[in-house]
């Protein structure tokens, strides 16, 4: 019983180190977008603030979604489900970013969102579906 419980903690760790390193690598893409932009305004630079956090909250989410989520992902169509939510949080995470709080947003956003999250959702999940037999 034990084991199940410590491979299911190193599960989430993975999965949580999987979240930060996708959040590190998308905070480098907007970091290095933001540098070679000629804005250098105050609100610019708090904008890139909100937008690293925004990468790091759905990183942390979607790596904790993905470990808890894990023993889901053993079929296919579970897999697409985990792959969706985690797509769900990265799209709201860089919506925000760029059309700022949910409550401001109109029904296109709110689609755009959804429809992105779903069809990466369906594409990633496969992968995740596989990886998670091979271990």
């Amino acid at each position: 019983m034990n084991r199940g419980r410590s491979s299911r903690r190193r599960d989430v760790c993975l999965a949580l180190k999987v979240g930060l390193l996708t959040a590190t690598l998308f905070s480098m893409w907007a970091a290095i977008a933001y540098v070679t932009d000629a804005h250098k305004n105050t609100t610019d630079a708090w904008m890139l603030v909100y937008v690293l956090l925004a990468y790091y909250f759905a990183g942390i989410c979607g790596g904790l979604l993905v470990g808890v989520l894990l023993p889901l992902t053993r079929t296919t169509p579970g897999a697409m489900l985990v792959g969706s939510l985690v797509a769900i949080m990265l799209f709201l995470s860089m919506q925000m970013t760029q059309k700022g709080p949910i409550w401001l947003w109109d029904g296109r956003t709110w689609w755009q969102t959804a429809l992105l999250a779903v069809v990466f959702g369906v594409v990633l999940g496969p992968a995740i579906a596989s990886n998670a037999r091979r271990s």
